[in-house]
């Protein structure tokens, strides 16, 4: 049993496989959560007064966002910045375990600090390939978070456009708008 765990444990393809299935599970857990969170609150009070003090800080960063276009574009940013952040660390996850395979082809006689042990870098490429995949996990489940929050402000703004010039509801308009009010 021992054996076996560890031998899966230094397995690329065991990680592989767990660390994909883990983002395919974080998109469906991100778009789930809020009703899991309802679920839950029907049977704890005490996660009952926990999700409405969050759903209370949400809703007052979603109206600070809608009411300052500035911060909700720095707030897009920052979600991009997370998605670049993911993806890198999801490529570097992937890519980890060929190339510790393939070390020893870009080091002349086998020098640098792994002259001592050959087996050294590939050994913590294999290790520290699914710590990068479980950085991809966090920071996805943190950015599509904060891509749904800059997605309820964006709307909620662009209804306080629409109902400050009511005459104003096509899309050539309200970019208009926000061009006027960015001067």
């Amino acid at each position: 049993m021992k054996e076996t765990v560890i031998r899966n444990v230094t397995d690329p393809n065991w990680w592989f496989t767990v660390i994909f299935a883990g983002l395919i599970v974080g998109l469906f857990a991100n778009y789930l959560k809020d009703w899991t969170y309802r679920l839950f609150a029907h049977v704890s009070a005490r996660f009952r007064s926990w999700l409405q003090l969050r759903n209370a800080r949400r809703e007052a960063r979603i109206t600070l966002l809608a009411e300052h276009a500035e911060l909700l574009t720095i707030e897009y940013i920052r979600s991009v910045y997370r998605a670049v952040l993911c993806t890198m660390f999801f490529l570097t996850f992937l890519l980890m375990p060929p190339l510790g395979a393939a070390w020893h082809q870009f080091l002349p006689d086998g020098g640098g600090f792994a002259h001592g042990d050959p087996r050294l870098v590939p050994r913590l490429f294999v290790y520290a390939s699914p710590i990068c995949g479980l950085l991809a996990i966090c920071l996805e489940l943190q950015m599509l978070s904060r891509i749904r929050m800059c997605a309820d402000a964006r709307r909620r703004y662009e209804r306080t456009l629409t109902i400050q010039n009511p005459s104003n509801n096509n899309d050539e308009d309200i970019d208009a708008n926000r061009t006027e009010s960015s001067r």
